[in-house]
């Protein structure tokens, strides 16, 4: 089973920038809860159309490349939003990865992309 999914969206999230204090406590900012909204929605429809879901307790290997208009952004901090926009919606839970690989190059669109490869790992 493998999963394929291009998602552009105006920018990626950086996890620095996921959470805030608040004067009732720590909050999402609404830019990263609307790009994993966005982002799950999307991401369940190309579930959907290519008859991929990892709930059963697979090992996976999943392969990102982010595609952003500031190379001087750090690679590490883009994953977590993402991941986190995928669980429960293409796997049960991101611990299931095994392997992970990730690609950051220049955009030279008006938007940012995430490329998302998911399949079964086999080591």
């Amino acid at each position: 089973m493998h999963l394929d999914i291009e998602f552009k969206t105006e920018k990626i999230p950086s996890v620095n920038h996921t959470y805030s204090m608040g004067k009732n406590g720590v909050f999402k900012e609404k830019e990263v809860s609307c790009f994993q909204r966005e982002l799950s929605v999307f991401a369940n429809i190309q579930a959907q159309k290519q008859k991929a879901r990892f709930f059963k307790g697979e090992q996976l290997e999943v392969a990102l490349t982010f595609s952003v208009k500031n190379m001087r952004r750090d690679l590490d901090n883009m994953l977590k939003p993402v991941l986190d926009a995928l669980q429960g919606i293409v796997f049960k839970n991101d611990c299931q990865i095994m392997r992970l690989t990730c690609i950051k190059k220049e955009s030279k669109k008006a938007y940012e992309l995430v490329y998302i490869s998911v399949s079964e790992w086999n080591p």
